[in-house]
């Protein structure tokens, strides 16, 4: 089994631009503030861009099932938003938005394909922890430093 110590490791199988909208300053001051964020997704299919391999597939929406966003603070490290997107799309670029993002100045993790018994890995939410399903919920306030994701083989 090979163990990925950390999300930052892994080969990010699509590229994002991502833009927010503003909240109005009074909100923003009082706590619990929230605020709308919008993704646009696309993968990356340029062949070009890699040595040619049978093992790992060119990334396209086909072989997208799930796709989990992470965000968390920069300053604690500290998961504040998670959610679990589910591509309904076959080609372009797919458009998810977030309505109630807790305001903040976030690092920002997509990770594809991750979830227990379906795609051969094992997540886990502490260093050398038991086998944890990550939900959008279960990573919240969870320091993203501490997931763990592990590679299992295939029979």
């Amino acid at each position: 089994m090979k163990k990925v110590k950390n999300l930052f490791s892994l080969a990010c199988l699509v590229s994002l631009v991502l833009a927010s909208s503003s909240c109005k300053k009074e909100q923003q001051v009082e706590n619990g503030a929230t605020g709308a964020l919008v993704a646009h997704i696309k993968c990356d299919q340029t062949e070009g861009t890699r040595a040619p391999s049978s093992a790992v597939p060119i990334t396209s929406w086909a072989n997208i099932k799930q796709i989990q966003i992470f965000l968390y603070d920069v300053n604690s490290g500290i998961i504040k938003f998670s959610d679990i997107i589910k591509p309904t799309i076959t080609t372009g670029n797919l458009k998810q938005t977030w309505p109630m993002v807790p305001v903040g100045t976030y690092e920002l993790v997509l990770v594809a394909n991750a979830k227990n018994n379906v795609d051969s890995i094992q997540t886990s939410l502490i260093p050398n922890g038991p086998a944890m399903e990550w939900t959008g919920m279960t990573v919240r306030n969870v320091d993203v430093s501490n997931l763990e994701i592990y590679h299992m083989p295939r029979l």
